[in-house]
């Protein structure tokens, strides 16, 4: 869902304009952002939780070549749905 949609959606469910609501969405995705940069978990109640996760580094096999290819460490964002 694109966020010109989300805005809408929002509006329809709140009665609010979408200029209201923009501002709004804009600061709730900011700290979102703020948090995982911390490595903060995010939870949203009845959603989910988002959190980062890190990679060690890896050592495998490229199939074309034979040869023992390293790929660097690295975090990644993950998603886990409330259940």
């Amino acid at each position: 869902m694109f966020q010109k949609t989300l805005v809408q959606e929002i509006s329809i469910r709140t009665n609010l304009s979408d200029t209201e609501i923009e501002p709004i969405l804009n600061a709730f995705s900011a700290i979102i952002k703020t948090a995982i940069l911390n490595r903060e978990p995010v939870e949203l109640p009845g959603l989910g939780t988002f959190h980062v996760h890190h990679l060690a580094s890896l050592k495998e096999l490229d199939p074309e070549t034979g040869k023992l290819v390293m790929f660097p460490p690295k975090d990644t964002l993950e998603f886990t749905p409330a259940g």
